[in-house]
């Protein structure tokens, strides 16, 4: 079989061409040198007839021989190149087959190369088989993903189901493969809850709420949360534990006046809970109404019908004057409008008879109409209006005007009055205290004397037809209203229901800072700010900005009476003057190690210190100079910027000090500062570091960027030189040497000495590279420093380049 196979070669053309050339060639060579003197004297011989046939035979042979074995050589390695790369084609065809998802290979032109049996649903709702075109616009829009750095997914519908296509560029085979995901059954339980007139949520596994239907915007809003954040971490725990029956106990929201019951129901296929939502509002209402209460309970309809009055409200109703079936007063309803729409707890006091009614007005959503609940609080008002301990001034008038009682700390206001217990009141005081107890005038009525200003409030006591009147030492804060007007830094009041009460004329810009003017509530952000420091008692300030000036603001909480007082002082020079300080200072530093600068800042001139273990090192650009022939300008700082910013993270990082660099040179310095693990080290890991990140850097840009790396260790001297422009630089034969290791090294490889090698070898590995001779110094053993002992160097590159990136 192998003979035939040789002949089969010897016949071979290229090879019979091959031994003719070469006999014409190498045979005509020979007769030449052994013939030639005979030929040309024209001495012929009978030998000569046998000896040069044979000449020029014996190198055709050869040839013939030598090619035939070559050609048959080469043709069979061809055919099983040939056979593996059929079977390489074989196994990337077949292996999709087995994929129970859709994959799907198609050209740049469109045409559909390949598909898999699972793709079937999505090719015939195509309509499209292979090497048929796919869509114009399909085509496309796989195209413009695949050609993205992070590919992206889109979903298509075939027929009822419903496919994710993810594409993948194979640039260098020039097709791209497309593999399919069935995700029909999560978008329809997606599409399925926009539908239902419940509230429906759903919860990540990460407590993410990442859907709600339209029906669930109250229940949302009721959690306080919203779509696309996460729920607060006791209301997951609550979910969690309904769905792990860890308890039986409804899950209940309330917001807006309704009322929510929710269950929540996880479902393991794709780690998400449900929540549904029940409105129980209705439900819980009906158990507001019970007619067995023995405080009033009253149902007031929207148009002002009174429909309902449980039997205790029969005083409550006299006080009202309306009756079941009755409209209630225009005045009246009117307030009960007003604190049920404002959804707040205020009460209104009614009087029937001798008693006196606390009504809480709620508005009943479910309903359309008001629930009013009394409680008898006369008790509570007369326990209130005889205060003898009381320490702010309180006096009675009886019906006839006389003033028949005043405690101790009234006396103070019934001198200041001119008058005695037992006295009876001017008709104009009279008269001023009557319209004030009406409620028909919100003038105050104030009264002065012996330096004190007070408020006098008169309250009607109809069980006993009396008046109190309390009265109120307001004189501190008339002082206080007085004097901030002419100070010159803003002074601002504000009341503990968050309205801007005062601000001198020197407030402007502050009020425009803070989003208030006076009479306006100040912003709830801002308040709640002061509000807190107010209450803790602190001294700290608030800075507030407006038209490039800037505020601090003392606040002060003024506790007698119930406000907060702001003090403001500018600070926008002395603002500006720490940002230049701090600009000096970050410049200082960016030139000079932080010692050093403190040294000169503190006025020290002549700074040169000697250090007897210091560590250097010197990075040098491979083939700077071509690369700068090749690069635009603008991209050669660039890349150097990136590059020796890259090298000033590091040094930071290991606390060594870069001292310069130049032009492509780069220059570090380890042992000046105070360092937790030693500069020696340090200064190793930084060089390998630098190797690492350039290989990433490399492998990002597609710039070809190499460094010669050289590292010594020993005594140095480091100074400052100059008086303009001026820098910290070191000297010695440790510079020396570090600088020469480095102009001897190898590319992308860190060169030491023994001194260093035999310093760091129980935590460094390296590899002997042979004996080097140094410019300047002579041969030298030295060595290239690999990792840290037990660690790769390509796990040491990887790291770098994550740490780096992170």
């Amino acid at each position: 079989m192998q003979t035939r196979i040789w002949l089969s070669d010897l016949r071979d053309s290229r090879v019979i061409k091959r031994a003719l050339k070469t006999a014409l060639v190498v045979g005509t060579t020979l007769v030449a040198i052994t013939q030639g003197t005979s030929i040309v004297a024209g001495e012929w011989t009978s030998r000569m007839g046998w000896q040069i046939p044979l000449t020029v035979m014996v190198p055709f042979t050869v040839s013939l021989l030598t090619s035939a074995t070559v050609v048959g050589s080469a043709r069979r390695a061809n055919a099983d190149a040939h056979k593996r790369l059929r079977d390489q084609l074989e196994a990337i065809n077949k292996f999709p087959n087995l994929n129970p998802n859709p994959v799907l290979r198609i050209s740049f032109d469109g045409d559909l190369l390949y598909s898999n049996d699972a793709s079937k649903p999505i090719t015939s709702a195509l309509g499209i088989s292979n090497d048929s075109k796919l869509p114009e616009e399909l085509s496309e829009r796989l195209m413009e993903e695949a050609n993205r750095d992070l590919a992206g997914s889109f979903d298509i519908t075939a027929g009822v189901k419903t496919y994710s296509l993810l594409p993948v560029m194979y640039k260098d085979q020039g097709f791209i493969n497309v593999y399919g995901t069935e995700v029909t059954a999560m978008r329809v339980l997606n599409k399925f809850p926009d539908l239902n007139p419940n509230p429906v949520m759903k919860m990540a596994g990460d407590g993410t709420l990442d859907y709600a239907n339209d029906a669930a915007d109250l229940v949302v809003k009721a959690m306080g949360a919203s779509v696309g954040q996460k729920l607060s971490p006791e209301l997951i725990k609550s979910i969690e534990d309904v769905c792990n029956e860890v308890t039986d106990e409804p899950l209940l929201v309330s917001g807006a006046g309704r009322t929510f019951s929710l269950l929540p129901v996880y479902t393991p296929e794709f780690e998400i809970t449900n929540i549904y939502g029940s409105d129980i509002t209705a439900r819980i209402a009906m158990n507001k109404f019970p007619d067995q209460n023995p405080n009033p309970v009253l149902r007031i309809s929207h148009s002002g019908v009174l429909e309902y009055a449980n039997p205790a409200s029969e005083l409550v109703c006299e006080a009202i004057n309306a009756q079941s079936g009755d409209v209630v007063p225009v005045d009246m309803m009117r307030e009960f409008t007003r604190i049920a729409s404002s959804g707040s707890s205020e009460t209104i006091e009614v009087e029937a008879g001798d008693r006196v009614y606390s009504l809480l007005i709620v508005e009943v959503f479910e309903f359309n109409c008001i629930n009013v609940y009394g409680t008898d609080i006369t008790a509570m008002k007369v326990l209130n209006k005889f205060p003898d301990l009381n320490p702010n001034p309180v006096m009675r008038m009886s019906p006839e005007g006389k003033l028949e009682y005043s405690n101790s700390a009234g006396a103070p206001v019934v001198r200041a009055m001119g008058m005695e217990v037992g006295d009876l009141f001017s008709n104009d005081l009279k008269e001023q205290i009557v319209v004030l107890r009406s409620g028909s005038s919100d003038e105050s009525l104030e009264v002065s004397g012996e330096g004190r200003t007070y408020s006098l409030t008169p309250v009607h006591i109809r069980e006993f037809d009396i008046t109190n009147i309390y009265g109120d030492d307001i004189t501190a804060r008339i002082a206080m209203n007085k004097f901030p007007d002419q100070n010159p830094n803003p002074v601002l009041r504000v009341t503990s229901d968050q309205i801007v009460e005062y601000a001198n004329p020197a407030s402007e810009l502050v009020l425009k800072a803070i989003g208030a003017r006076v009479g306006e509530k100040l912003p709830d952000e801002f308040f709640s700010k002061i509000s807190g420091i107010s209450d803790s008692g602190s001294s700290e300030s608030i800075d507030v900005s407006a038209d490039g000036r800037t505020f601090s603001l003392l606040v002060v909480g003024v506790f007698e009476f119930g406000f907060i007082n702001l003090y403001g002082t500018e600070i926008t020079a002395s603002l500006e003057l720490e940002k230049a300080h701090k600009d000096n200072e970050l410049l200082l530093l960016n030139i000079l190690p932080g010692s050093i600068a403190d040294r000169l800042k503190s006025g020290e001139g002549l700074i040169a210190d000697r250090f007897d273990d210091m560590s250097v090192l010197f990075a040098d650009v491979v083939g700077f100079t071509q690369m700068s022939k090749n690069m635009t300008p603008s991209a050669l700082v660039e890349m150097l910027n990136t590059v020796f910013s890259m090298f000033d993270n590091i040094a930071d990082k290991y606390q060594l000090e870069k001292i310069k660099t130049i032009g492509d040179a780069y220059m570090i310095a380890g042992g000046i500062g105070v360092d937790g693990r030693g500069h020696a080290e340090n200064m190793a890991d930084m060089g390998l570091e630098m190797l690492g990140l350039l290989t990433d850097y490399r492998d990002r840009t597609g710039i070809d960027i190499q460094v010669r790396v050289g590292i010594h260790m020993g005594p140095a001297v480091a100074g400052v030189v100059g008086l303009k422009k001026f820098i910290y630089d070191v000297w010695g034969d440790t510079v020396n040497t570090a600088s020469r290791l480095e102009s001897h090294g190898v590319p992308n490889r860190i060169q030491v000495l023994e001194a260093t090698r035999t310093k760091l070898a129980e935590t460094h590995e390296f590899e002997e590279r042979g004996v080097v001779d140094v410019k300047g110094i002579g041969p030298l053993t030295t060595y290239f420093l690999n990792g840290r002992l037990g660690t790769s160097g390509d796990d040491a590159v990887a790291a770098s380049a994550d740490e780096q990136s992170s």
